[in-house]
Formats: structure tokens, sequence, C-alpha cells
């Protein structure tokens, strides 16, 4: 019995708690009361902005403005509408000159329904910057080009700048504007939209703000499609070192390279060409490219350990060998030994690294003079033409 009247007793207890916080949310809503509210980050707006382009400058600080608060009074429930119909105003008209401005706020609010009591901020500093026009150069970049096993892409931009106009701190500091171009995908020639960025001259991203206009949105870029190749790298010296100087490569960074190749296009090598400087071993050279081939232009230039050592003339006895000959016919040659001058370097041995051939199929009759094919190294320069008599049996 005891227990019961107990158990009783805590269930009046939260009856009772349960009933007078009813009570208190229908007195506290039903009466309205007047309080006063603190609103905080009230957010400024800025008026007269088209004046001040037309005055040749612009608001550069908007971000670094620091947090408005106010405080209103007025019943509970017109308190709680008026959040968010609250704002401060800066009038910026009047600014005539680029620097820094203190410019007084006004305030924004239902007045029938609230009062604004209270605001420490009455004017905030106002930095602005001259307007200026510029052209910005353009570049393209690939990405995921080995994620694209069968073809090359080269990417090219119809347009060759973007013309904006900003804060000239804002507009000096862009470098460039790029665009990344996907091209694990592209299987075909084609053109396609691409949204850029700005960055500085470190290459770093800039986020484009005080920029008020940019003639284009978007980036069209052509993509040309060429076929993978991998070929050897052939590594000579240009016409007037040759002419004088024979030289040998020790070492080179990349003796074979990927190309792409238009379709219709044999390659079977691309090379590279030495111009000699005095006392110098160690070059860095672009490859050369025949027409129809692509290579992107950071992947163009090696490294090439060479030496150069002067030309000097010699000459080398060779047997005249005859080719051609016709079936069941014997063929002889006059002489059977040429003397064959010649330019290579100093220390190289000519001896054994030349042939002389003489083409039968040149001799009309039983008898003739036939010119003499020399077959030398690429080091090694031949001088002079040389014929044989070369008779048919």
């Amino acid at each position: 019995m005891k227990k019961l009247f107990t158990d009783n007793r805590i269930l009046l207890k939260i009856l009772s708690g349960l009933i007078a916080i009813i009570l208190w949310f229908a007195i506290t809503y039903t009466e309205d009361p007047v309080i006063s509210q603190v609103l905080m980050g009230i957010p400024v707006t800025f008026e007269g902005e088209e004046q001040l382009e037309e005055n040749g400058l612009i608001v550069v600080n908007k971000g670094a403005i620091p947090d408005i608060s106010v405080t209103v009074r007025g019943n509970r429930s017109n308190v709680i509408s008026s959040i968010g119909s609250i704002s401060a105003i800066v009038d910026v008209s009047g600014i005539n000159q680029a620097g820094s401005s203190m410019m007084p706020v006004r305030y924004s609010y239902p007045s029938g329904v609230v009062a604004l009591t209270k605001s420490k901020t009455n004017e905030i500093t106002v930095e602005t910057e001259k307007l200026v026009t510029r052209n910005i150069p353009v570049r393209i970049e690939s990405e995921n080009e080995d994620k694209n096993t069968e073809f090359m892409v080269k990417s090219e931009c119809e347009n060759k700048s973007v013309k904006v106009r900003g804060a000239e701190s804002a507009v000096y500091g862009i470098s460039y504007a790029m665009a990344e171009v996907d091209v694990s995908n592209i299987t075909a020639t084609g053109t396609q939209e691409y949204v850029y960025s700005f960055y500085d001259e470190k290459n770093n991203r800039l986020p484009g703000d005080n920029i008020l206009y940019r003639s284009h949105k978007t980036l069209t870029v052509e993509n040309v499609a060429y076929r993978k190749l991998i070929v050897p790298v052939e590594v000579t010296a240009d016409d007037v070192t040759l002419e004088n100087y024979s030289m040998t490569v020790k070492n080179q960074s990349a003796t074979s390279v990927e190309i792409g190749v238009e379709s219709g296009i044999t390659v079977d090598s691309v090379r590279a060409v030495i111009s000699r400087e005095e006392g110098k071993t160690e070059y860095e050279t672009e490859i050369i490219l025949p027409e129809g081939v692509y290579m992107p232009d950071k992947n163009r230039k090696i490294t090439v350990v060479c030496q150069f050592e002067p030309k000097v003339l010699s000459e080398v006895t060779v047997p005249v060998m005859v080719s051609n000959i016709p079936e069941g016919r014997t063929a002889y040659v006059e002489p059977k030994e040429i003397t064959v001058s010649v330019k290579c370097g100093e220390t190289t041995d000519p001896s054994g690294q030349i042939t002389a051939t003489a083409d039968a199929s040149d001799v009309p009759g039983g008898e003739g003079t036939v010119t003499v094919a020399i077959s030398a190294p690429k080091e090694i320069e031949v001088v002079g033409a040389y014929s044989v008599t070369v008779r048919i049996q």
C-alpha cells in the first residue's frame, strides 16, 4: 500500500512539471513580450558601385570588412521575423580617388516593427583601386597524356589572349590564363570549350577577385589526335661543323623518343643537330621534327655529350667491286684498286671502313666507264668523284 502511494506521488510530480512547461510557453508566446536582441554578422551592401566604376575605380577590400553587429528591440515575434531583413549600407558613389576612405554606414531595417537601439559600427574603411584593362596571354596544359596509349594529342587554343578589366593590382598580378585539357580519352581531332583559371608568375592559381570583366568565359581548344610511335634519335652536327670537324657522340639523354604521326606519314627516326662551340662538350639541343610529326615542346630537348676533333685530309686505297653482272658473264675492272681522298678526324683510321662499287648495269655495251659508288661511315667524308673502266665478257 505504501509503495503504491509513493508511485502516485512521483507521477503527480512529473505531471505538474509538464503542466508548468506548457503554461510557460503559452504565456510567453501569447503575451509576445518586448525583448532586446543582438544580431551578429549583418551583411554590408555597397551602393553606387556603377557610379564608382564610371569614376574608374573599384572597391577591393570587400572580403576584409569585419562582421557588423547591431541590437534591435521589439516584440519577440517581430524581432524573429526581422532577422535577415537588416543590412548595413555604404554609399561609394562619391569616391573619386583611389586609396582609403572612411565611409559612413547606414542601416536598413523594418522600422515599423523593430527599433535599432545600438550599433558599434558607424563607419568603415573602404579601399579602392584604379580600374585597368589588359590582354592576358593564354596557355593550354595537357593532362593524363600517359593514359592515352594510342594517340598523342596536340591541344591548341583559338583564343591567343583574354581581355580582362578590374582592379589594378589584380589585373597586373595575372601572368597568364590556363585551361587544363584531359587528353586520356581523346581519339579523334575535334574542338571543345574549356573553363580556365588565372595564374601568377610563380604558377599559383589566382581566385579572380576584383575582376569585373573578361572577354571569354571559356577557351576554344582544338585537339588534334596523332598516332603514337617510338623512333630512334640520330645526333649529328650542322653542315658548317661537319665541314671541318669530326664528331663522336659519347652520351645522349634519349636514344629514342615517343612522337605523334599524322595518318599516312612514315617516320623511321628523328634528328638532333649540334653546333660546335669551342671548349664545350655538353650540349642541350632540340629534336627536329619533319612535317606531319608532333611532340610536346617540353619533351623535345635532349642533352648530348660529344667530342669534336679537326678533320684532316688523307688517302686510302680501296679495291673496286662490280655489282649487277649479267648471268653467265664475267666482269673485268680497270684499275682494280682506286685511291680515295677522305676527310676525317685526325685519330680516325679510315682503312677498312670504305668500300668502292662499280655497277655493271651502267655499261651499255661490252665496255664502258662507270662512276664508282663510295660508301663510308658518316664520320668519314669522301672527297672527289671516281670512275673505272668495266669490260663485260
